[in-house]
């Protein structure tokens, strides 16, 4: 019988999925985390779980929490080029709430790379270039 619990089936995943994002909505923080930290363990969500979770760490201000989480995920080399391009994003969102503008602009500049018309992280670099003082990309 145990075993069986093991062997989480292909929709329970998603269940801790949609239930994670029903307790976001309404700002059940911890909850939605616990969720998609279940979530996670379904190889198909987990990229999508990951950046869910991230999202809920960085509202209760568990950055470092956070950052571990999308930096894991970031050298798993995982998901969809979307799921690529949001992973990036949020990394960017994160270095900047700590305070790390340059880490920051870097992961903004490989959203843009990845996706031009990605208008939030042209937004991001613009604000960030000025902050730090850099006139363009070192790349």
């Amino acid at each position: 019988e145990i075993e069986d619990d093991a062997l989480t089936p292909s929709n329970d995943g998603k269940d801790h999925y949609d239930l994670g994002n029903v307790y976001r909505e309404m700002q059940l923080w911890d909850a939605a985390a616990a969720e998609f930290e279940q979530a996670r363990h379904d190889p198909s969500l987990r990229l999508r779980a990951s950046l869910a979770l991230a999202e809920c760490l960085q509202e209760t201000n568990s950055l470092s929490a956070a950052l571990e989480v999308l930096e894991s995920e970031g050298r798993s080399g995982s998901g969809s080029p979307q799921e690529r391009v949001n992973l990036h994003f949020q990394l960017g969102v994160t270095y900047e709430l700590l305070g790390n503008f340059r880490e920051a602009l870097e992961q903004f500049e490989i959203v843009l790379q990845q996706n031009s018309r990605h208008a939030a992280a042209e937004e991001k670099i613009q604000t960030l270039r000025k902050r730090i003082g850099v006139e363009s990309s070192s790349s």
